[in-house]
Parts: C-alpha cells; sequence; structure tokens
C-alpha cells in the first residue's frame, strides 16, 4: 500500500504542483512553504477529508473556486489506482479509475495513520478525541463496523426525538433494538485498547524510553438492556441521551519508569509512538497503511530525535515526513528528500 504520485491544485498556497513519493519521502522547507498543505493534500486524495479542518472549503486556494487532487496508488492487492477527489464550496466529486464513486469506497483503497502536533490532544484532551481514535481504527480493521456505527448514530438521533415526546413506550422498543450493536462498539473499542497498551509497552521498552500511555475504560457489559431501562427517567428529566458509547470515558494515563513528569518533547514523542503502535497494531490483520507525519521532529532533543530515526528505519510501511530542515540522508536508509521553496 503506498502512494506513487500526487497532483495538486488550488490547495492552501499551492496553486499546482506534481510530487512523486518514495517508499521514506521527506519533505523539507521553511514554515509556511507549503508543507503541511502536500501532506494535507495527500490525506483528501485518499479519504476525501481533511486532518486540518472540518470545513473543506477552508483548504480551497484563497481568490479560487475549486481544489482538486489526483493520485497514482497501489492499492492492498498491489494493483495500481488512480484516486480523484475535487470539491468547491458546494460539491464533492470522488472518482476511482475516473469512475464516480462514494467517498466509504474512496476510503476502502488505501488507509492512512496522521500523525501531527494536534496528535498530542489524544492524549492530553477530552474522552471524545480518544473514542475517535478507537473507532477509526475499528473501521479499518473491521468492515461492518461502519454500519454499527451508522446503526447507533441513527438510534440516536430517533431517540432524542422520542426523549423530546415523552415517549417511553417507543423508546423501550428502540432500546431492545440497539443493545447488540451497543456491546459491539464497545467489545471492538476495549480489543484494540487492551492491543494497544500491550504494544506501545513493548515499543518503549525496546527503545529505554521512561513512558508509555495506558488507556481504560469504566463500563462492563452486563446488561445493557437493564442499564438503558434504568437510565430512562434521567435521560426524560434532563431531555437527551446520557447513556451509550457516545459518552463512554476513556480514560488515558502516562506511566514514568521516573519519579519526574514527562517533558512538553517527552510528551510528544510519546505521542508518535501511540500512532507507530496504530500502524503495529494493523499488521495482525495484514495492513500496511501510509504513514503521514507532519514536522515529527518538532519538540524533539536530540535522543528522541534518534528513536524517531530508528524508528523509521524499521518502518517497513511507506512514511512521508515534512520538517523545517534537511535531515542528513546517511542516517535514514533509502530516504527521498524534496525541498518545497
Amino acid at each position: 500500500m503506498k502512494i506513487i504520485s500526487t497532483e495538486i491544485r488550488n490547495i492552501r498556497n499551492i496553486e499546482h504542483l506534481k510530487i512523486d513519493l518514495n517508499n521514506k519521502t521527506l519533505i523539507y522547507g521553511k514554515n509556511g512553504s507549503g508543507k503541511t498543505s502536500i501532506l494535507e493534500s495527500l490525506y483528501l486524495s485518499i479519504t476525501g477529508k481533511s486532518f486540518r479542518t472540518s470545513n473543506i472549503s477552508d483548504s480551497i486556494k484563497t481568490g479560487e473556486k475549486y481544489s482538486f487532487i489526483e493520485s497514482v496508488v497501489e492499492d492492498i492487492d498491489n494493483y495500481e489506482r488512480t484516486l480523484s477527489f475535487g470539491f468547491n464550496r458546494n460539491d464533492k466529486v470522488y472518482k476511482i479509475d475516473g469512475e464516480h464513486v462514494k467517498r466509504r469506497e474512496l476510503i476502502s483503497i488505501i488507509p492512512s495513520v496522521v500523525f501531527t502536533p494536534d496528535t498530542l490532544d489524544i492524549i492530553k484532551g477530552g474522552p471524545s478525541l480518544r473514542r475517535n481514535f478507537l473507532d477509526r481504527i475499528a473501521f479499518i480493521i473491521d468492515k461492518n463496523y461502519y454500519y454499527t456505527y451508522v446503526y447507533y448514530k441513527k438510534y440516536l438521533k430517533n431517540k432524542q426525538k422520542l426523549i423530546y415526546d415523552k415517549n417511553r413506550h417507543m423508546i423501550n422498543i428502540l432500546n431492545k433494538s440497539v443493545y447488540e450493536h451497543i456491546e459491539k462498539i464497545r467489545n471492538i473499542r476495549k480489543s484494540i485498547i487492551e492491543n494497544l497498551n500491550k504494544i506501545i509497552n513493548e515499543i518503549s521498552e525496546e527503545l529505554n524510553f521512561n513512558y508509555n500511555v495506558e488507556f481504560s475504560f469504566n463500563y462492563k457489559n452486563n446488561n445493557i438492556i437493564n442499564d438503558l431501562d434504568s437510565i430512562l427517567d434521567k435521560e426524560i428529566y434532563y431531555g437527551k441521551v446520557i447513556y451509550g458509547p457516545h459518552i463512554d470515558n476513556i480514560n488515558v494515563k502516562i506511566n514514568s519508569r521516573k519519579s519526574y513528569n514527562a517533558s512538553m518533547g517527552e510528551l510528544y514523542f510519546l505521542s508518535f509512538l501511540l500512532k507507530v503502535s496504530e500502524l503495529s497494531f494493523y499488521t495482525k490483520y495484514n495492513i500496511f497503511p501510509v504513514f503521514i507525519c507532519d514536522d515529527v521532529f518538532n519538540f524533539l532533543d536530540k535522543d528522541n530525535s534518534g528513536r524517531v530515526i530508528d524508528i523509521i528505519n524499521k518502518i517497513k510501511n511507506q512514511i512521508i515526513i515534512t520538517s523545517p530542515h534537511n535531515i542528513d540522508n546517511n542516517n535514514i536508509n533509502n530516504i527521498s528528500i524534496n525541498k518545497i521553496l
């Protein structure tokens, strides 16, 4: 799985750019030169979404009416495919090999893992960011999870209307239809958490790094129907759904082998390890996503920068990195270096 080349039009400060990508590619240049915009474009072309904004029209170059990205990729079966994504402020068009498709089909061709400075928020931010992180992994490893997730979202919407109407009878019927979906969401999240905790601890120990991160959850699937029934009075009182996977509390704890707290640089490196652990987790399913890393060396001291380089050399996945500075290509095996002026 890899991106072979990409052509970009009207993304942020990029008017037109073609770029070829190696299995390991470094893109470097001064701040504001468009490095992150290139990574955003790569991500847009294979997912139809941006990792920088929820409003995709923000990505359109100022003064232009549309944006377009086309990537030639190699899919899981080593077939060469052409993925295209064009959009303006009103419409979006997804294509695979010139044929119109839905976004769900586009994202099934080549999975990706993204590291940015905002990845730290998974550790330092609220539970919703960790739920989203786990759900995204679940979408990749279990194709049926998408349908379970969509069903649950529709359930929430319908239940909210019934709560507003105080229709207890229909709420009870609706609750009985959803418990298996709630159970599946929670079980998959639990399995992912257990695997990630193990992997990140192993990688941290192997690198002789003083910290690791541990996720935990505070729910039990003892009797979901009873839980839904017992909470109904409160839901009607508060006028909203207050039980379910959409608000489950996913906690995170930073474990230290030292007596002092982790520095900003150490936390930043720890968030990078979290994404490396995600990559490693996918190998169990014979999935090797493209690894997109923005400003990976930011905030890192010499020791942790060295650890990043060691990891990059060992990773089998295609990895595309940005940095404000060039790096010694003698340190990273077979890396292609692109300078952005």
